[in-house]
């Protein structure tokens, strides 16, 4: 359930007993942390940083403190990232926030701004130990940014500094802002797009033609702004043909608009993956997670359903063009020195 510390930092206990393990996510704002081994750094949501810890249920104390004094031992984020011009999944990473504009906090964390605690747990030992730790400091905020300007559709290319085997090609589209009614649906027409090996741009690079080892797609956030992202890898020779593709794809969904079984489809996977979620603590704590950054609150199946009821096919088919303007983004190997 959802908690709060004695300064009102949110707490989601989740007593699970999927396994003999437990796992504490202790999200703050991000900045460079001096990890020791086992314990994890994931992001939940651009500008956040979370310190992941799987643990047995007997550590969970012992954990808590660790949290906290790798908090306090932070420093503020480095500007640009290691190995951005020479790592083409890095460079696509990196030419994504530079095109959104967004910048990392550069101000070490003052503590949590959501602690989640997943496992076979006791919780009301577990909120006593979180409050002793961490209950006694003014709770942490997420500074939330500004609106993002809206991207004119465009077509960038960037060169790693060295020959790479694998090329990458992206995809970016910003998302109106966090609103619960747009969410849904957006959500739904990612999923007929492309989710991993299936979905129309899976299928038709993997199973049909062989251009693409793999396609990541995935839905972000800043706390006031929403962007969608396509990326995969690409042999060089075939990179053309995959951009091609790409384009192809998105003006189908225009053209060949989704249907009925499509939205059915994703509508039910969307439902489906939050039930599926309790596979493991892991997975079960990050849900969680991800639902109170989207909502400010923890939705139920009953909540959820209700919001993908909702999305009409109309509501999709409306929302189709503004998704298929977005940034094709190139990642390639130096360009070809021409003969004097």
């Amino acid at each position: 359930g959802l908690h709060a510390l004695g300064n009102g930092t949110p707490v989601i206990i989740q007593r699970s007993p999927l396994s003999p393990t437990a796992v504490l996510k202790v999200i703050v704002s991000s900045a460079d942390f001096s990890l020791p081994a086992g314990v994890r750094e994931s992001q939940p949501a651009w500008g956040l940083s979370s310190l992941d810890f799987e643990i047995l249920p007997g550590e969970l104390e012992q954990a808590i403190r660790q949290a906290a004094a790798i908090i306090s031992k932070a420093q503020p984020r480095a500007t640009a990232p290691g190995g951005a011009a020479t790592d083409p999944v890095a460079m696509l990473d990196h030419a994504f926030t530079e095109l959104l504009g967004l910048r990392d906090p550069q101000s070490k964390p003052t503590g949590p701004i959501l602690l989640v605690v997943s496992g076979d747990i006791d919780p009301a030992n577990t909120l006593a130990y979180l409050e002793s730790t961490f209950g006694a400091a003014p709770a942490a905020k997420w500074l939330r940014p500004d609106n993002i300007e809206t991207l004119a559709p465009a077509e960038v290319e960037k060169h790693v500094r060295f020959p790479v085997a694998q090329e990458q090609l992206g995809y970016l589209v910003q998302v109106p802002g966090p609103h619960e009614q747009t969410r849904a649906a957006w959500q739904m027409a990612l999923y007929i797009l492309t989710h991993g090996y299936e979905g129309r741009l899976g299928k038709a690079a993997i199973g049909e033609r062989g251009l693409a080892y793999y396609i990541e797609s995935a839905y972000h956030t800043d706390g006031s702004n929403d962007w969608i992202t396509l990326s995969t890898g690409v042999d060089l020779q075939k990179h053309d043909a995959m951009k091609a593709l790409l384009r192809e794809q998105l003006d189908l969904l225009i053209s060949r608009p989704p249907s009925t079984d499509e939205i059915e489809a994703a509508r039910s996977h969307l439902l489906g993956r939050f039930v599926s979620a309790a596979q493991s603590n892991g997975e079960l704590a990050e849900s969680l997670a991800r639902q109170w950054l989207l909502h400010g609150s923890l939705p139920d199946y009953a909540d959820l359903k209700h919001r993908l009821d909702q999305v009409s096919r109309q509501d999709i088919l409306q929302l189709l063009p503004a998704f298929t303007r977005g940034t094709i983004v190139s990642v390639r190997n130096p360009p070809a020195k021409i003969a004097q």
